[in-house]
């Protein structure tokens, strides 16, 4: 019983672990010609880097389908009472082969634009994804204080203000300067 246990936390963690996304492709928001015109790229440069972005986006969302059904496929056998380890083990494996073909697609990713566009363009692109996803992420905590979720308890009131207010400071430091 208590080595059973130890194989579910285990794969419990290598689910967390797999869960988890690196920091580019965190902030891989989709990239249009209009935001990287703004950014200073080049007509080429722009329908490089989109050709890159649609030659990786096919085995990216692929690669994430499947490791969502072998997530389920996984889930279920766990719930059985008596858990086949080698079934474990196969769904395991087969998944972090789909995990590998998307970090595989994400590095060509990055090191094929990274090559097109040269290091300086590529850190202001890299700079400006990672902003966006701030942005999302700040927004996801303003939505929750704003509209919690049935059955949550409510903030009091003056750690709501002092939340609100420190997300609009944090909101003032990602806007962009104006020139």
């Amino acid at each position: 019983m208590n080595r059973k246990r130890v194989y579910v936390t285990a794969i419990l963690i290598v689910l967390f672990v797999m869960a988890t996304i690196s920091v580019y492709s965190q902030t891989q928001a989709e990239l249009n010609e209009q935001v990287l015109t703004r950014l200073g790229f080049t007509d080429d440069e722009i329908k490089g880097l989109m050709a890159i972005q649609e030659e990786t986006q096919k085995t990216i969302v692929l690669a994430k389908a499947e490791m969502d059904i072998y997530r389920a496929e996984l889930k279920k056998l766990l719930l059985n009472p008596d858990v086949n380890m080698k079934d474990v083990e196969k769904i395991l494996r087969q998944s972090m082969e789909w995990e590998l073909k998307m970090r595989l697609a994400q590095i060509k990713r990055e090191v094929e634009s990274r090559k097109l566009v040269g290091d300086k363009k590529w850190a202001r692109l890299v700079q400006y994804l990672r902003k966006v996803a701030q942005r999302k992420k700040l927004n996801r905590v303003n939505n929750n204080v704003q509209r919690p979720k049935a059955g949550a308890p409510r903030l009091n009131p003056s750690r709501e203000e002092r939340i609100k207010a420190l997300i609009r400071e944090l909101e003032k430091l990602l806007e962009e300067p104006k020139n």
